[in-house]
């Protein structure tokens, strides 16, 4: 059993050093999106875990040629999953031009958002098969939700009146960098999982699921898991336990440096 609380305090420093290695990406204006991609894939438990969220896919398949970058995977109880859809582009990239109008890579950012709402909507039968959930398959609510990623703080907020207009429009968050920056800074760990209808699970599969060191599962990997016969569509997070285990993979460096200093660790 491992106490993932000692990152709150004793072991602050291991997300400090992310955290820096995050910000010196992000002040390297040579790197090309992938980067980005690659170490939110890499250190996804550290940016996205919280009490109802433990799965994060990388490069999601929809369709022939529609992959958001990241999906994050959050517990809504008895409805089932609920799904964030986002968009990566690059911190360096401007979302507004000095007239204060939408920039290119905006553009594109939410036409990707609009193809991704386009092909649910039109693709109602395979939007339930990817993104299953018992209020999707029931009361036809897909549960998900969009976010851009794009640019940095300081050039956004200058412009916030059009952002918050152009999210309402699009129906989707625009995002600086810096947004990520502050959920990685400001993420807390819990020592025990919260979800429902995890008492059939041992102490160590709950421990193990909660682990903030676990990576983005691929498409394939998300495809094998929600496929599987212990998969259901509520409570999906308890009752699926034993599978996430099994197709979620781990930042094992990250991982083993924090269990020498673990005082819990048996």
């Amino acid at each position: 059993m491992h106490n993932w609380a000692l990152l709150n305090k004793e072991r602050r420093g291991m997300l400090g050093e992310v955290a820096r290695a995050w910000e010196k990406l992000l002040g390297n204006a040579r790197l090309k999106e992938l980067a980005y991609h690659k170490f939110l894939e890499n250190h996804a438990g550290l940016f996205f875990s919280d009490p109802r969220t433990y799965i994060v896919i990388s490069n999601l398949e929809m369709g022939a040629d529609l992959k958001p970058d990241l999906v994050v995977v959050s517990d809504n109880q008895s409805y089932g999953f609920r799904y964030e859809l986002i968009e990566l582009e690059s911190p360096h990239d401007q979302p507004f031009t000095s007239k204060g109008r939408q920039s290119a890579k905006l553009t594109h950012a939410l036409q990707q958002v609009e193809d991704w709402q386009r092909w649910l909507e039109k693709h109602p039968d395979s939007a339930k098969e990817l993104l299953p959930s018992k209020a999707h398959s029931v009361w036809g609510d897909p549960q998900v939700s969009y976010t851009v990623v794009i640019g940095r703080r300081n050039k956004m907020v200058r412009n916030n009146e059009i952002r918050i207009q152009k999210s309402r429009k699009y129906r989707c968050s625009i995002r600086s960098f810096d947004y990520l920056t502050d959920k990685l800074r400001q993420n807390a760990f819990l020592p025990i999982g919260l979800f429902e209808h995890g008492k059939h699970l041992s102490d160590d599969e709950v421990n193990r699921i909660i682990s903030p060191f676990f990576r983005a599962m691929s498409s394939a990997a998300w495809k094998n898991y929600r496929t599987g016969a212990n998969f259901t569509q509520y409570h999906s997070l308890g009752f699926s336990g034993p599978s996430i285990l099994e197709f979620r993979p781990e930042n094992t460096d990250l991982l083993k440096r924090f269990l020498r200093f673990d005082r819990s660790t048996c």
